[in-house]
């Protein structure tokens, strides 16, 4: 068996421990490898380096993650890192990802964290952008958290994204916008919450 087979079948078995073998799930896996998994006993770390072909869509990537953590949760802290080979970007799986990549940010103050949150970053098919309407703010972003969005978004699979900031008035109709599109995520993910839960209890 090639290091190759043997990384694609140690992949199969982890999703078969995570019960992700239905073909709804295993499309997006089908020349996926489990290529790392490191163990640092110390820290009680287990990290998980995944290769897939396309960037996962974000409902499966957040499904595998919760998975992967529920299952390991006695055990260990889990960290999944993904390499992709052939990520395609677009605008809306940069948004779709956008939440969980904040989360990921553990050192941001409660109103940098609130201007970010607030917004759906743009692309345009080379530089993300965000918006801020303070100067110190604009400076902090751009000095302290582009390049670690950048590599966050790098973790999960997509290619090194350069992150950009731009200081704006504030208009009314994109503040609207942005709020609509943050409670239709909200929405979204409160019923991913519902099924993963209806999920755990079938099981």
């Amino acid at each position: 068996m090639t290091i190759e087979q043997d990384a694609k079948r140690r992949l199969q078995l982890l999703l078969q421990q995570l019960e992700l073998t239905a073909d709804e799930y295993m499309i997006h896996f089908e020349s996926a490898s489990l290529n790392r998994m490191t163990v640092h006993k110390k820290e009680r770390v287990w990290r998980f380096t995944i290769q897939v072909e396309q960037l996962l869509p974000f409902n499966m990537f957040q499904l595998f993650h919760m998975r992967l953590r529920e299952k390991f949760a006695g055990i260990a802290d889990i960290k999944l890192s993904i390499t992709c080979m052939e990520p395609q970007v677009e605008a809306e799986i940069i948004s779709a990802y956008w939440p969980f990549i904040l989360q990921e940010i553990d050192d941001m103050s409660p109103p940098l964290r609130d201007r970010l949150q607030s917004q759906v970053p743009t692309y345009n098919g080379q530089t993300v952008h965000f918006t801020c309407t303070k100067e110190i703010e604009f400076r902090t972003f751009k000095n302290k958290y582009a390049s670690k969005i950048s590599d966050i978004y790098a973790s999960f699979g997509f290619p090194i994204l350069p992150v950009d900031f731009k200081l704006t008035e504030e208009k009314e109709e994109l503040a609207e916008a942005q709020l609509a599109f943050m409670k239709q995520r909200k929405l979204e993910e409160d019923e991913l919450g519902k099924k993963a839960l209806a999920d755990m209890q079938k099981r």
